[in-house]
């Protein structure tokens, strides 16, 4: 599962910066950031989890601004 996350915030990431497909990335990033703020990051506190709620909002926000009729 590891293997098949990277792989996705990887290609994820490469798509996101030629602006393919941003918001269904943005979408998976969400959910991804999700599951690690509640399974991973969360018992350690804010300054653990600091990266991963920067991402997270950071896809919110690309989610949220981006025309989902431009998309391909």
């Amino acid at each position: 599962l590891g293997i098949i996350l990277g792989l996705f915030e990887f290609i994820g990431g490469i798509l996101m910066i030629i602006g393919l497909f941003a918001n269904y990335v943005a979408a998976g990033f969400i959910i991804i950031m999700l599951g690690a703020l509640f399974t991973v990051h969360l018992a350690h506190g804010y300054m653990a989890s600091e990266l991963v709620i920067i991402l997270l909002v950071m896809s919110i926000s690309v989610m949220i601004s981006y025309n989902w009729k431009k998309s391909l």
